[in-house]
């Protein structure tokens, strides 16, 4: 069982919005803050499949050729156990991303440990916060910033069609095409035995 899915707290604040922004909020923006800033939190963690605040997680995960078991969340700061599934305590050294238990066997293992950082990644900041400064100013944005992507415009019996984002229709509380390619980035990758952070 891990932190995912557990009340987290966002990866942005308010004062972060408020410097994208480029001023303090007004007293509407600033009821919606919390939600908006726990949404996107929350879907970019679904979409990075990582956590990225310092939780303790307990995972039953499989033992890989060589004895290498692949910990999801990182970075990792610390294994505190592994156990096998008879409850006995397994010797095992630390990896970058996860550890080698000193057992040739390929089963299963409960590993309790430690991983986030202790400090938000700026560029993980920066993009949540933007995205939360367009849902906020989606109606008093320049066209682009709302999301228009293409504007017709007729003189004669004065017609005017704009087409939107799709992440933009509405308003609604979404990622913006940035932040999603950041959250993607973030997925740890297991290759064979090889672990890929990006």
């Amino acid at each position: 069982m891990g932190a995912m899915g557990s009340l987290l707290p966002p990866l942005a604040t308010q004062q972060d919005v408020e410097d994208a922004i480029g001023r303090s909020l007004e007293s509407d923006e600033a009821s919606r803050i919390g939600f908006l800033l726990e949404k996107l939190s929350a879907d970019f963690r679904h979409v990075a499949r990582r956590d990225f605040t310092v939780n303790t997680y307990v995972q039953r995960r499989k033992i890989d050729g060589g004895g290498k078991v692949w910990l999801p969340q990182a970075p990792v700061i610390s294994v505190e156990s592994a156990i096998d599934d008879h409850g006995a305590q397994v010797p095992f050294r630390m990896l970058p991303g996860g550890i080698i238990v000193d057992t040739s066997s390929r089963d299963f293992v409960t590993v309790t440990y430690t991983a986030g950082f202790e400090e938000i990644p700026r560029v993980i900041v920066l993009r949540i916060a933007d995205s939360a400064k367009r849902a906020l100013t989606v109606g008093s944005a320049p066209l682009a910033a709302q999301g228009v992507d293409q504007v017709t415009r007729t003189t004669g019996p004065f017609s005017q069609t704009m087409h939107m984002a799709a992440w933009a229709v509405g308003g609604q509380t979404m990622l913006t095409p940035e932040a999603m390619e950041l959250a993607k980035s973030c997925q740890r990758v297991k290759r064979g035995h090889t672990w890929h952070t990006l």
